[in-house]
């Protein structure tokens, strides 16, 4: 036979024979698989075909092990993303544990860290114009807001939902691609925010979460993927909470003020990523 023949490869032990036979008929590749001591042998008919046959083998390779991954996905979910895998998320749920401390422990740091710079007066707070930020190059306060955090329960809400949608989506599309989303995401929030109502004292991760929020929705939309699958009620109590900032019927029940410009922006900055996310994405 190793006159007539060329052998491509000793096949691994669990490789699917069916799937490359077919695959290798499909292509048009003349060959044969023979048991031998070493295990299973391809041969090719013409030398020229190693190539194509070892790229087969490759592809077959990649393809079941996509399967196999999904298949895992679809059994557990986000359960099955390990924390080395989204160190982003828990960069950013940190900070706003910091930013939390901040508030409450060291709030003459504050104004270095909100969207503009203030002073206390005798008539109340002097905010210093926007305009500031941009001019005096304190690039840092069209983020920092983010992390800022006015209650307890202000800040293990937002980062409870960071960690159960934000997982999801840097395991899916990366670290790199992830970093970049919650920036934009936490700059347009804290920018909605201040256009939307002016000069203050506001923050939290509640805009990226409504971002992720977003991204997620749409995201399932257009290609459904096993590690985005949330609970059916979710993104209706998430809208719902979301009415209910606008009609003011939150700021009824807690103290302050609901940043709604930073949730609506938010929603709509990760609703654009999800509508284009995904041409090219495979389970890696």
């Amino acid at each position: 036979m190793a006159a007539d023949w060329t052998a491509v490869t000793v096949l691994a032990p669990d490789t699917n024979l069916d799937m490359l036979v077919l695959t290798l008929n499909r292509l048009g590749i003349v060959h044969r698989i023979t048991r031998e001591d070493a295990g299973s042998i391809l041969w090719v008919a013409s030398p020229e075909d190693v190539t194509p046959a070892q790229n087969a083998i490759s592809q077959l390779e990649r393809t079941l092990a996509l399967q196999t991954k999904i298949q895992a996905l679809q059994e557990g979910g986000a359960a099955k993303i390990g924390i080395v895998q989204i160190p982003i998320t828990l960069l950013w749920i940190v900070l706003g544990l910091v930013g939390a401390s901040i508030v409450f422990i060291a709030e003459q740091l504050l104004p270095v860290l909100t969207f503009q710079a203030f002073t206390l007066v005798n008539d109340g707070i002097r905010f210093a114009p926007a305009e500031d930020l941009i001019e005096s190059g304190e690039w840092w306060r069209l983020i920092t807001p983010t992390f800022l955090h006015f209650g307890l329960v202000h800040v293990i809400f937002n980062c409870l939902w960071m960690w159960e949608l934000g997982r999801r989506v840097e395991w899916l599309i990366g670290p790199g691609a992830y970093f970049f989303i919650l920036l934009s995401l936490s700059v347009g929030a804290n920018v909605g925010q201040y256009i939307s109502g002016g000069p203050g004292i506001f923050g939290g991760l509640s805009g990226v979460v409504y971002g992720l929020l977003g991204y997620i929705w749409v995201r399932n939309i257009r290609r459904p993927h096993p590690v985005l699958k949330l609970l059916p009620g979710i993104i209706p109590i998430m809208l719902g909470l979301l009415v209910l900032g606008l009609l003011g019927v939150i700021d009824k029940l807690i103290p302050g003020q609901v940043a709604n410009g930073a949730h609506i922006s938010g929603l709509l900055i990760g609703m654009f990523f999800g509508a284009f996310a995904g041409k090219n994405q495979s389970v890696s």
